[in-house]
């Protein structure tokens, strides 16, 4: 790698009227050689790529020495866009937030977040959806201790009740992820989108109450079903869990994500009868039992072996089993 960056940043290429030669160059090489690096640093969807056949390595490095002398900052350009790319793929994108004081509204530049679930649906261009946050005109968290109660209530009634206006669009309060309540935050999403809007005017002849959010609605009805959840608390919880950040999941068949024990096809039909679930014998059981919790799937080897072992005459393994007849096997989790 040095060996290419000395051949690629050459000092011969660098202005001579510049004031500081040594320090020009040391910056270009920092620069591309953190880029590629950035590069790598995504890891296997890059690696598998360019590492795995040195062939492969030593001409994409040819390739970048190439348009580097080329077009310096083109190429330093093309690698930027090139790892961004990479992100967009995992959908770490930009999002519109806003900060609400009890004075006055500043909007933020768009920040880099990690999507979630709600995201990925409503937000496809990242302008469907804002972060909000609330704060005080010092941005610290409001408290009572230093603003006035009624002012509190004032401010977050005014937009978590009515939305807000940005750009021409009005936006309404959808959820909070746990992190987002503890921080004074949520997710606005648009109210409606100027189809809705039209039909609505034509059915009424008038403009839409500030109540009116049929496409908030909708995601709510998409991402749950809250409406028989009476505690409040419990409904912002469950409803929360839909905004936190995750990574897109490509779903495959027989995919678990997590261990599994086993459960015995006997045992399993002996649950279902006690469990009055007719004919059907479930292949997957969620357990709690004295502050453990997992999940258990039916394996018939299990019953394959009971027999086959109960048939032959052969002794149980006393330190592992203690018997043939065995239900149930899963280890505990790591300790976290």
């Amino acid at each position: 790698m040095e060996v290419f960056i000395k051949d690629t940043v050459r000092r011969s290429d660098v202005d001579k009227t510049v004031h500081s030669l040594s320090d020009v160059v040391k910056e270009r090489r920092f620069s591309l050689k953190y880029l590629i690096e950035c590069l790598i640093s995504r890891g296997a969807i890059v690696k598998d790529q360019l590492l795995l056949d040195k062939a492969v390595w030593i001409m994409f490095l040819k390739v970048i020495n190439f348009c580097y002398l080329q077009a310096r900052e083109a190429c330093l350009c093309a690698l930027e866009r090139l790892i961004t790319m990479i992100d967009e793929r995992k959908r770490i994108g930009s999002m519109v937030r806003l900060v609400i004081t009890p004075s006055r509204i500043i909007y933020v530049v768009p920040e880099t977040i990690m999507a979630n679930r709600a995201l990925r649906k409503y937000d496809h261009d990242g302008t469907r959806m804002i972060r909000v946050t609330f704060r005080d005109d010092d941005n610290l968290i409001m408290r009572s201790n230093k603003t006035s109660t009624k002012l509190i209530e004032k401010t977050l009634k005014k937009y978590l009740g009515d939305g807000v206006r940005v750009a021409g669009r009005n936006f309404g309060y959808l959820g909070s992820s746990n992190s987002q309540m503890r921080d004074s935050g949520a997710y606005f999403l648009e109210k409606y989108s100027n189809m809705m809007l039209m039909e609505y005017r034509e059915m009424n002849h008038e403009d839409p109450p500030s109540t009116w959010q049929p496409k908030i609605v909708e995601a709510r009805q998409f991402l749950g079903r809250f409406t028989q959840i009476e505690s409040i608390p419990k409904l912002m919880a469950r409803l929360g869990q839909c905004f936190t950040q995750t990574r897109i999941i490509y779903r495959k068949e027989y995919t678990f994500s997590d261990g599994a024990g086993i459960i015995s096809k006997d045992l399993a039909t002996e649950i279902a009868k006690d469990m009055q679930l007719g004919n059907c014998v479930p292949s997957c059981f969620q357990f709690r039992f004295r502050g453990m919790k997992g999940v258990v799937v039916v394996d018939p080897i299990l019953d394959e072996i009971s027999f086959w072992a109960k048939k032959f005459n052969i002794p149980p393994p006393e330190v592992k089993f203690g018997s043939w007849d065995v239900k149930l096997m899963f280890r505990p989790s790591q300790i976290k």
